[in-house]
């Protein structure tokens, strides 16, 4: 009879010679995908901690500001002080130079009201802007503190001034997408 031929059958330790690379490579690919999970699972653990531990501390600092805040007597800290020549900005905590900058710009155009009224949400971001890298310069890049007094000359300010008066549609059409960043413009 003609039929199908089988060959002897194969010996279990023939058969593991035969694939002991493929065997060896799965195993190796299985150990790295355990480790990896272990690690990532481990890892997130972490992050997941550290940042409960910064919110909690957070929201305990907060907490702790405002009972300082309602439970001292003191008087506010004064941000600003206006002279004729110059005006005084004081640092508070989380303030940049850009922060005083605008605080400036602020103050310096509600003090001349007729001025105000002509300069754009644009061009009050050139402003501050421009207050923000001269302030640096000066600083040549030392950070602040927190209640560092810093003073900003009347006259930088209106350099500042005359100089966002004199950008051209594009330049004013490119800062257009920062003042939606800054609502308090």
């Amino acid at each position: 009879m003609s039929g199908p031929q089988f060959e002897q059958e194969e010996s279990q330790e023939s058969w593991i010679k035969t694939n002991q690379g493929k065997m060896t490579t799965l195993l190796a690919a299985l150990i790295i995908l355990i480790g990896g999970l272990y690690l990532f699972k481990s890892n997130s653990s972490n992050n997941t901690a550290s940042v409960v531990d910064t919110l909690q501390t957070e929201t305990n600092d907060k907490q702790a500001s405002t009972n300082d805040q309602a439970n001292s007597t003191d008087a506010p800290i004064k941000m600003e002080t206006v002279t004729d020549t110059e005006i005084k900005e004081v640092a508070q905590k989380g303030d940049g130079l850009t922060h005083l900058a605008r605080r400036a710009t602020k103050t310096y155009l509600e003090s001349n009201n007729d001025l105000n009224s002509t300069i754009t949400k644009e061009q009050k971001i050139y402003i501050e802007d421009y207050l923000a890298k001269q302030l640096k310069t000066r600083r040549a890049g030392k950070g602040l503190e927190v209640n560092e007094e810093v003073n900003l000359s009347k006259e930088l300010v209106n350099n500042a001034i005359e100089a966002s008066q004199k950008l051209n549609q594009k330049q004013l059409d490119n800062l257009t997408k920062y003042t939606q960043l800054v609502p308090s413009l």
